[in-house]
């Protein structure tokens, strides 16, 4: 590597640093815009939905593969503190109705007569979206004709 690459590789290492955004060694984390934020405002069950998504894309942002999501387990591990399996569902629920978690396989019962854990991908953040930023990208809880409020 070229000397001036190496010392470029180094002032942007010691800006993270610095600036507190080296985030290696550190836990996960979850970054959203206010566009995002303000998404789950138009569902009647965002609020869960916005602090299960955060859980999920700070342990889950940089996966491409499917995730498993299970509502006993994270209910019985006490993932986010006090939640049941109830809380957990419905707070699913809304993220598959927001377009956030879109189910690729699961539900199916086993020889013990329990069910499988559901698998999702993670969808992509709808913040890159130039229509959302202006307004103009309807919640999925909308009626059609009408437009999201930022």
């Amino acid at each position: 590597m070229p000397d001036s690459e190496v010392v470029g590789i180094a002032k942007s290492a010691w800006k993270y640093e610095r600036e507190d955004r080296n985030w290696v060694g550190r836990s996960s984390r979850a970054i959203l815009s206010r566009e995002e934020i303000l998404y789950f405002a138009h569902h009647k069950k965002g609020g869960d939905a916005l602090l299960l998504w955060c859980f999920l894309i700070g342990q889950h942002a940089t996966r491409k593969e499917a995730i498993v999501v299970d509502r006993e387990a994270m209910a019985k591990a006490n993932l986010l503190p006090g939640w049941t399996a109830w809380r957990y569902r419905e707070a699913i629920k809304a993220l598959r109705e927001l377009q956030l978690l879109r189910l690729v396989e699961g539900g199916q019962r086993r020889d013990d007569l329990t069910f499988a854990p559901n698998r999702y991908l993670l969808a992509s953040a709808m913040a890159e979206s130039r229509q959302y930023a202006t307004g103009t990208v309807v919640s999925p809880r909308q009626s059609r004709g009408s437009r999201a409020e930022p």
